[in-house]
């Protein structure tokens, strides 16, 4: 094991290495007033290398400005990442952390207060549920009552933050916080957007140097895409140290911790046809964004996109109908898709903690007894995720119509090019997540039945070593018995 990691991380470094190299050496052949530049043009070997780099250099400078142009976000749109989302899923184990968090907060009217000390009260109630919205508990102070002091020293690019509970189930609940960002994030964002990205030039081998311009390989990556979300996960990293440092928390609490990004666009047409044509025409850009499927989830002729860690609501966001505006309720999309997303990070952990296992098991496997025997914490472990995940089960088939029902709450998926659509989407990510419960018991059972097999083998193995110790012991203590006796005599 630790010499594939090393073969990896060789391998790894090396081809990190030659993407450095690489882009030196072009960045070399186009700085033509550099010092090192004028001397390789100086040596004659080198010269048609240098002229080759350059050229290769202006290609890709020209195919960077031909895919900006392709990418170019129409002046008559505009998109907004309005607030990011943080969940952390809690497990009955883990009650007392949001009792910590609570605790924390300062109410400002008794109706809150008692609120708060119902939900610590009934963390041991099996028949407890609750769906609590504290409005803003940091950051800048709107034109409503607040039911929190709000929280003053809050992460940089953050305006102000909401927070939500939910008792989904009787061992299972979510704590929503939900961080609303300053218009500062969307510019760096669209900045970022517009900017030119290069190509990947990656010369294979260096020498022979007279080979180098032909042995090399071009590849476009996501390199918009990838400069975006490296700008998002500087801001998460702050948000999620801030919930650490604020609420006094651990890492490992935040396990199943995670973040969605909620993007919101104006200017898009709101005609079933001409959303269809406006779609293809900016693909490029909204692929930028994540938006990567035509999937939307329509509800009361509300779209939103959803891709694994983003919501895209697009126009309208309010209807009139009969005298009166139905608005598009944001919040409520976020909370169905926190719920099914929380149990399924729930479910992650507890598979990683069995791939855990399991290579913990089988790298002892061929050791000796002594140290197999040391698989006793593999089966404590073990013992102890089953035992989550069979409840995790449980509650699931108790809880199913409540849960199906808030999940519903997000619409109907509908591909918008080819109008298919499914009327209970619910019932499928429900099946999915039962289906992946199923696996992971599986895998348990597995081990299981292997560990068990294991420590029998082991155990027969120190018995019958016990055993002949024993024998010799016994042969040993009579013979000198017998010596003992004739000496005396």
């Amino acid at each position: 094991m630790k010499l594939d990691n090393l073969k990896h991380n060789y391998i790894s470094f090396k081809a990190k290495v030659r993407l450095f190299i690489s882009v030196k050496m072009l960045n070399v052949a186009e700085s033509k007033n550099s010092l090192l530049h004028k001397i390789i043009l100086k040596i004659k070997p080198l010269k048609p290398i240098l002229m080759d780099f350059n050229n290769k250099r202006k290609k890709q400078r020209e195919d960077a400005k031909k895919k900006l142009s392709e990418k170019k976000i129409p002046d008559s749109i505009k998109i907004n990442l309005s607030s990011i989302v943080f969940a952390i899923p809690f497990e009955y184990e883990h009650f007392d952390d949001i009792e910590l968090i609570l605790n924390k907060l300062n109410t400002e009217d008794e109706r809150t207060y008692k609120s708060i000390h119902n939900i610590i009260k009934n963390k041991d109630n099996k028949d407890f549920r609750c769906i609590m919205s504290f409005g803003i508990i940091g950051g800048k102070k709107g034109r409503f009552s607040f039911r929190i002091k709000p929280i003053e020293n809050i992460p940089k690019n953050v305006y102000s933050i909401e927070l939500s509970y939910r008792r989904v189930m009787p061992s299972f609940a979510i704590l929503i916080f939900k961080f609303n960002l300053l218009d500062s994030v969307t510019e760096e964002i669209n900045n970022l957007q517009c900017k030119e990205y290069l190509s990947t030039i990656i010369f294979k081998d260096f020498f022979p140097i007279s080979k180098l311009p032909y042995n090399y390989s071009t590849s476009w990556g996501q390199e918009t895409k990838k400069a975006i979300d490296k700008y998002k996960d500087t801001i998460k990293i702050d948000i999620e140290q801030w919930i650490i440092n604020t609420f006094k928390l651990t890492k490992n609490i935040l396990g199943s911790s995670f973040f969605i990004d909620e993007f919101q666009i104006n200017g898009n047409p709101t005609n079933k046809s001409e959303l269809k044509q406006w779609l293809q025409d900016n693909r490029n850009w909204l692929n930028d964004y994540d938006f990567g499927c035509p999937q939307f989830y329509v509800k009361e002729n509300f779209y939103t996109h959803y891709s694994s860690n983003t919501i895209i609501g697009l126009e309208p966001y309010s209807i009139k109908t009969n005298n009166s505006t139905i608005g598009k309720n944001i919040n409520d999309d976020i909370l169905s898709r926190v719920i099914v997303k929380s149990i399924q990070s729930t479910l992650n952990k507890h598979t990683k903690k069995i791939e855990n296992i399991k290579a913990k098991v089988f790298k002892n496997i061929y050791k000796s007894s002594f140290k197999i025997l040391n698989t006793n914490l593999s089966i404590n472990d073990l013992t102890i995720t089953m035992i989550l995940l069979d409840r995790l089960e449980e509650e699931l088939k108790q809880n199913k119509k409540d849960i199906k029902s808030s999940i519903s709450e997000i619409g109907k998926p509908v591909n918008i090019f080819n109008d298919n659509e499914e009327n209970n989407p619910s019932t499928r990510m429900i099946k999915d997540i039962f289906t992946r419960l199923k696996e992971a018991r599986k895998e348990l059972k597995i081990l299981d039945k292997g560990i068990n097999k294991i420590l029998s083998t082991a155990n027969t193995r120190a018995i019958l070593v016990l055993t002949i110790v024993m024998a010799v012991l016994t042969v040993l203590g009579v013979c000198i018995t017998i010596i003992s006796y004739f000496i005396m005599k």
